[in-house]
């Protein structure tokens, strides 16, 4: 299956930034730190990362 380039920026907002947003609601619920969950939500949601692998 071919990805156009220009489909990028939809991959990442479905698989990075939304989730983070997610994220980040959630620990304003449970009164944890809303910049540490976003970020890593966030960065495990990256499209090609090392990480979201494991």
């Amino acid at each position: 299956m071919n990805i156009n380039i220009t489909l990028m920026p939809y991959i990442l907002l479905v698989t990075a930034v939304i989730p983070a947003l997610f994220a980040i609601r959630l620990a304003k619920k449970q009164n944890r730190s809303m910049l540490t969950s976003g970020a890593v939500t966030f960065f495990w949601g990256l499209p090609g990362s090392e990480v979201g692998y494991i």
